[in-house]
Parts: structure tokens; C-alpha cells; sequence
């Protein structure tokens, strides 16, 4: 039996692993770890700092009447309670090392799912999964096996680093995932076109914006997978540019990567379009670790600040927002009264009420504030 038992344990702590990899694994592990441990019921909850403790899977035996009471009753004012928290991080206790419930009560929670669940007795840890995050493991048996001896407690030390550990990696892959999807959600709502380029120019990321760029004349295109300069600015081009961002980043070479270098490519009739290309470091493992460059370009024509946001910071009515919006754009009082259809008196009201709600005195300072602040930052969307 005890054989069985062991090679049971060992082939779950690959399963472990697996599941930190793919959420959907979790499930039915619970029922593995009852029986890898000779139990009638298993527990792994995760107790978020600002939050309720939530299972992540527990065995089948468990069933909801059982789980809310779990939570709801023995982890907070029984054997997983305070008490158990008081113990050291990692330190695996049986019901006998908790003060009070060396014999737990028969007649409160478990006298309500210990017949069912077979959970007269546990044994387990509390652990720490990251700055915010404890876990816990519940292994359960019936009252007629017992209370938990050391030498069950020392095979569930043996088992314990490989959940601490497949559940701290669930944690950072779960928070490395996030910071990535926000990442790209930023990226994408940027009125910033974004490129990420490796030294043949090829486009491995290109945000929302970046497809802005390309049109008739542009200086920039694509051919294939590579970004394209067709209009020239001396001997500087996209090219050298991207090629010195990254030599700070091939090896042999110091880890201080160069400052950003910035670029104007004129076009025809037309504000010329403006870069700026610096190095990007890619984690180990991404793409072969082989070095980038990160290149944001502008076209300065297209940049407007968002007569929504502009609304939103200053509290603006929709007249003081429209002319704030085409004043940042560098219209003239009077272009912006013959476009609204009002007197250049109509419009001068209402710039002056707008140098009242944002502190500024003049039109350079309120230009000045409209284009340091968030309204020019995302892609404009009208007045709704």
C-alpha cells in the first residue's frame, strides 16, 4: 500500500507542474492527492490578501453544500482558521498541533459534512504563494482511521515544495500575463504608431496605429515583413538608426544600452513625419533573445487631442471643448469661428471661460497644457 502510495505522489508532482502551465488542469487533482495519501478528501484553496479564500480544486466528495461550508465556517473559526494561520509559513500541522481542536467538534461544522466527506481529520499547510497570496492544502480522513501521526505529516512535507512551487509559478505566469494584455491594450489605444523591428527591419509587433502610417508618398512602407524608408534625411536613415539601437544589445558588448535616437522624414505638401527608435530588451527565450529596436513614429498632421478627454479633464462644456480641440490644432480664433458658424467674439467667450476652468492665461499656455496632457495621448473619438 505504501508503494502504491508513493508512486502515486511522485506522479503527481508532474501533473502539478502541468497544471501551473494550463489552468484547465486543476480540476480532479484533488481526488489524486486523497488518494496518493490514503485520504478520503482533499483541499488546495488560495487566500488572496483583499479577498475570500476560493478553491482552486478540491476532490469530488466535497460536494458545494460542503465546499460553502468549508470556506464559510471550519477556515474561518475552525481547524483552517486563525489558528492555523498563527503556524509558521510551511509548516505542516495535523488537527493534534492545533490549540483547542485536538478532537474537533462533532457537533458544528463536521457534524454536517465529516459523515459525507470522510473529514474528521486533516492534515496540511498553510504556504505562501506570493507577497499577496497564501495557499492552502487540506488532505482529510474519517474518524475511524484516526488522527494524523508523524509519518503522515512527513510524507506530506516531502509533497509540499512541489505544490508551493507549481502554485507560485501559476501566480507569476497569471500576473505576467496581465502586465502583458495591458501592455498591448496601451499600445493599441495609442494615437503613437509602434513598431518592433529586428536588424533586418522585420516587423515582429506592430500596434493600432501603425497601419496610419502607410498611404500614397508615405516614407515609410511595408514590402513583405519589412518596414521601408522611401524618403531619405541626409546619411541618417531608419536602418543605421535601428541597426546602433541594438548594438548595445549584442553580446560582448556593455549592457548600457544608447539613448534613443530621433528621425524627420519629409513628405511632399506636408508636415514631415517624426521617429524616435530606441533599444528593446525581449526576455530570455523570446525569440531566440536576438535584439530589437522599438520605433515610434508621429505624424504630426494627424495628432489632434480628443474633444472627449479635453470635455472630461476641464469639465468643459461641448462648445469649449471643440474650440480648446481646434485651437491645440493651430486654427486661428477666426478659422475656428467661420468652421463652428459662430462670431470670433462667440468663440473668444468661450476660450476665456476655458483659461478659467484650466488655470491657464494665454493661448500658448492652454496649447502647452492640451498637448502635455492625456487628450493627445489616445486616438480621438468624438463627443457622445
Amino acid at each position: 500500500m505504501l508503494e502504491k502510495q508513493l508512486a502515486l505522489q511522485y506522479e503527481l508532482i508532474g501533473r502539478l507542474y502541468d497544471a501551473a502551465l494550463h489552468e484547465d488542469r486543476w480540476p480532479g487533482l484533488c481526488d489524486d492527492i486523497a488518494a496518493a495519501f490514503g485520504a478520503s478528501s482533499a483541499a488546495v484553496m488560495v487566500q488572496p490578501a483583499a479577498s475570500e479564500a476560493r478553491f482552486l480544486d478540491r476532490s469530488a466528495n466535497l460536494d458545494d453544500v460542503a465546499l460553502t461550508a468549508y470556506e464559510e465556517q471550519d477556515w474561518q473559526c475552525g481547524l483552517g482558521a486563525q489558528k492555523a494561520r498563527q503556524l509558521e509559513l510551511s509548516q505542516v500541522f495535523a488537527s493534534a498541533d492545533i490549540p483547542g481542536d485536538t478532537a474537533l467538534d462533532p457537533t458544528g461544522f463536521y457534524a454536517a459534512t465529516s459523515e459525507q466527506a470522510g473529514a474528521c481529520y486533516v492534515v496540511g499547510a498553510v504556504f505562501a504563494v506570493s507577497p499577496t497570496e497564501l495557499g492552502v492544502l487540506g488532505i482529510h480522513r474519517a474518524g475511524a482511521l484516526g488522527n494524523y501521526a508523524e509519518e503522515d505529516k512527513a510524507c506530506v512535507r516531502a509533497f509540499l515544495p512541489h505544490l508551493e512551487r507549481a502554485l507560485q509559478l501559476r501566480s507569476r505566469l497569471a500576473h505576467q500575463g496581465l502586465a502583458e494584455h495591458c501592455s498591448v491594450t496601451a499600445l493599441d489605444a495609442l494615437a503613437t504608431a509602434v513598431f518592433l523591428l529586428d536588424a533586418d527591419l522585420t516587423v515582429l509587433y506592430a500596434n493600432a496605429s501603425a497601419a496610419a502610417l502607410f498611404g500614397a508618398e508615405a516614407p515609410l512602407c511595408l514590402r513583405g515583413a519589412q518596414l521601408v524608408q522611401t524618403a531619405s534625411h541626409g546619411a541618417r536613415t531608419l536602418a543605421r538608426m535601428v541597426r546602433g539601437a541594438m548594438r548595445g544589445r549584442a553580446p560582448g558588448v556593455p549592457a548600457e544600452a544608447p539613448p534613443p535616437q530621433s528621425l524627420s522624414l519629409p513628405r511632399h505638401g506636408r508636415l514631415p513625419l517624426t521617429l524616435t527608435v530606441a533599444p528593446f530588451a525581449l526576455p530570455d527565450g523570446t525569440l531566440g533573445h536576438k535584439p530589437c529596436a522599438i520605433v515610434m513614429a508621429r505624424d504630426p498632421g494627424a495628432v489632434t487631442a480628443s474633444a472627449e478627454v479635453l470635455r472630461q479633464l476641464f469639465d468643459l462644456t461641448p462648445a469649449e471643448a471643440s474650440v480648446s480641440r481646434a485651437l491645440a490644432a493651430g486654427d486661428s480664433l477666426e478659422e475656428i469661428a467661420a468652421a463652428s458658424g459662430v462670431s470670433v467674439n462667440t468663440v473668444k467667450t468661450h476660450l476665456h471661460r476655458v483659461y478659467g476652468k484650466t488655470g491657464t492665461g494665454r493661448q500658448g499656455e492652454l496649447v502647452a497644457l492640451i498637448h502635455g496632457s492625456t487628450a493627445t495621448l489616445c486616438m480621438p473619438h468624438p463627443i457622445g
